[in-house]
């Protein structure tokens, strides 16, 4: 799943990072060493690029869909705590 678009546009500000919650850290450990490679491999190409991945299995798109709901949380309460600084 190798994707070259370069991170996204700069005007558009994002949360530095992501927090890899106790409750979704649950799920993960439930997967092997591959899947969790497939996993992450899609979760730092989404936040780098907003893009989601293609060619997940259902049970890792379904992983992925709760990471991303995660990040995209997260992203909103940096925009709003930037906004309000």
């Amino acid at each position: 799943m190798q994707q070259s678009k370069t991170p996204a546009d700069d005007t558009q500000k994002k949360a530095p990072g992501f927090m890899m919650y106790d409750d979704v850290s649950a799920a993960l450990q439930e997967l092997d060493d591959t899947e969790l490679g497939q996993v992450m491999r899609a979760v730092i190409t989404y936040k780098l690029t907003s893009e989601c991945p293609t060619g997940l299995s259902r049970m890792l798109a379904m992983v992925f869909a709760l990471l991303r709901g995660k990040i995209d949380d997260d992203n909103a309460r940096y925009i709003e705590k930037c906004a309000k600084n």
